[in-house]
């Protein structure tokens, strides 16, 4: 992966947005990285389906960036070492707005983006906003003194091309540009990593250190594959409901039914993501969005 890059970040480079399932890939990579274990159990009833409890086994520490110690706070009650994670849904969304906002603040700080990207877009959707107000208002004079309503028109139009700017102007720095070049690099070589089956066996616990990149990146399904017919051991950080033994496409999925929660319990009813987080729950399809490196 981008050396010192996060998953989460990683995600955030690639389409300069903060998604759903880069918030759940935080969260199970702060298990990956042994602060956290997630036991899955079986709802009981006719319909079944699933639920998760939560045990923190470290506390936050200095390892954590800003936002991965907001995420961390939000998953326990004060004091607490394990919750239900269907209590902590309020919780949750409050960390999801404001994980977002230091995850693009950081990005910037950390040289990798000219300005924070998400102010910036705000920035030219405010004026975007603005254009189309004046222009409105201008037009109706307009209209009463030539019975034309090309002021308008004219104002209409101004402001869905400053929004259609505002969507793509976040800046990479050059080396926002290489690393986001690299976290390409990086996709491409987990989706074909099957050619590398006999490498991978050789190198522990490397399935599920990159299972959240591979997630944000929406290869997991993929990723998994390639150990299936490996002798690969079951995570520790993650407990699962069936007895059966350890396969890690049947992993993969139960990690993706995690996400769907973490998206469900985490999201605000009106889906806004305003406060930093885009939509984007699930971690099996899709890929690079836009946001090509460093363009205007």
């Amino acid at each position: 992966p981008p050396k010192g890059l996060r998953p989460t970040e990683v995600g955030t480079l690639i389409d300069t947005h903060v998604h759903n399932r880069d918030f759940a890939a935080a969260i199970v990579d702060l298990a990956v990285r042994g602060y956290i274990q997630i036991i899955e159990e079986k709802k009981e009833g006719l319909f079944g389906g699933k639920t998760y409890s939560l045990k923190k086994l470290k506390e936050a520490n200095d390892d954590l960036r800003e936002y991965e110690k907001v995420i961390l706070k939000a998953l326990f009650a004060k004091g607490s070492t394990e919750s239900k994670f269907s209590k902590r849904k309020t919780a949750l969304i409050k960390a999801r707005k404001e994980a977002g906002k230091l995850v693009y603040q950081d990005l910037a700080d950390r040289g990798y983006y000219v300005r924070n990207p998400n102010k910036i877009r705000g920035l030219y959707f405010g004026i975007a906003i603005a254009i189309s107000i004046v222009g409105h208002m201008a037009g109706i004079f307009a209209i009463a003194f030539t019975g034309r309503p090309f002021v308008i028109i004219a104002g209409y139009a101004s402001a869905i091309i400053v929004g259609i700017f505002a969507v793509v102007i976040p800046k990479k720095t050059p080396e926002g540009v290489r690393l986001f070049e690299h976290a390409k690099g990086f996709k491409e070589f987990l989706e074909t990593a099957e050619k590398y089956r006999i490498q991978w066996q050789e190198k522990e616990h490397v399935f599920e250190s990159y299972l959240p990149y591979a997630m944000v990146f929406g290869v997991a399904d993929k990723w998994a594959k390639v150990f299936e017919t490996t002798e690969t051991q079951s995570p520790s950080w993650y407990v699962g409901s069936s007895l059966a033994g350890f396969s890690p496409t049947t992993f993969s999925k139960d990690v993706s039914s995690f996400v769907s929660t973490v998206s469900k319990y985490s999201a605000p009813s009106s889906s806004s993501s305003s406060g930093g987080f885009s939509s984007g729950g699930g971690f099996s399809g899709g890929g690079f969005g836009g946001g090509g490196g460093g363009s205007w």
